[in-house]
């Protein structure tokens, strides 16, 4: 661990869209965050090109992961991300839509949901003319409601959702992870420099878990953090 986020040992060769949806460093700061245990059972929701997939089959070497995109061209760049990196045998990267989980999975499938929601409402700011990085940045293909509800379904009980998201839509976050069964339990604010405001945030939550909710330190970078999508 250095600075708060763990180091990647082994190399990671990965390939992103030239002009489309390109990683930042939030798939770092959620896959630091997200805690699991041997063999859990690992859904990332939407996807990308499996940037967030890669790096947590690196931190939990004996769990399986299920990476669900609905992008086609996102969905091949994942899977060759996955191919190239000899990670077949560990992650599975299948197209499917968030809002369709109910027909793909059984309730109560995964031990562990990740998530990098959009986090721009469509009426809020200016829609990219690029598909994959307008869906990933506007509620277009999922509001953020039914990401929840889809996680809610996806867990069993005591199962736990991760999540980093903007801060300016916390409270909309918390009160719909809520409705969805899934109490808050941690949260952790990230900011570019001590003192300034908080530009993203991390937040855990449980299946059926108890009421009560734990704020970290915050996590100070050394850098702005980019918006991933």
């Amino acid at each position: 661990m250095k600075n708060g986020i763990f180091q990647v040992k082994e190399e990671l060769h990965i390939s992103q869209s030239e002009k489309g949806y390109r990683y930042s460093l939030d798939p770092f700061l959620l896959a630091d965050f997200t805690s699991a245990s041997k063999g859990d059972r690992i859904i990332d929701l939407g996807a990308g090109n499996g940037i967030l997939s890669l790096l947590l089959s690196r931190k939990f070497k004996r769990s399986r992961i299920l990476g669900l995109e609905i992008q086609d061209s996102l969905v091949g760049i994942a899977r060759q991300n996955v191919l190239t990196n000899r990670l077949e045998h560990r992650i599975e990267i299948i197209k499917g839509d968030i809002k369709d989980v109910y027909l793909l999975f059984k309730e109560g499938s995964f031990d562990i949901t990740v998530s990098n929601p959009p986090y721009r409402k469509i009426e809020s700011g200016r829609i990219s003319p690029n598909p994959e990085r307008a869906i990933a940045r506007h509620e277009i293909a999922i509001t953020l409601l039914e990401l929840l509800r889809g996680c809610g379904y996806l867990l069993r009980n005591l199962g736990r959702a991760f999540f980093i998201y903007h801060p300016s839509r916390l409270k909309e976050l918390l009160q719909g992870m809520k409705k969805s069964g899934i109490n808050p339990c941690c949260i952790r604010f990230i900011h570019s420099k001590a003192g300034g405001e908080a530009k993203m945030v991390l937040a855990e939550g449980i299946k059926n878990g108890k009421e009560e909710i734990v704020i970290m330190d915050p996590l100070i970078i050394s850098r702005p953090t980019h918006i991933s999508q």
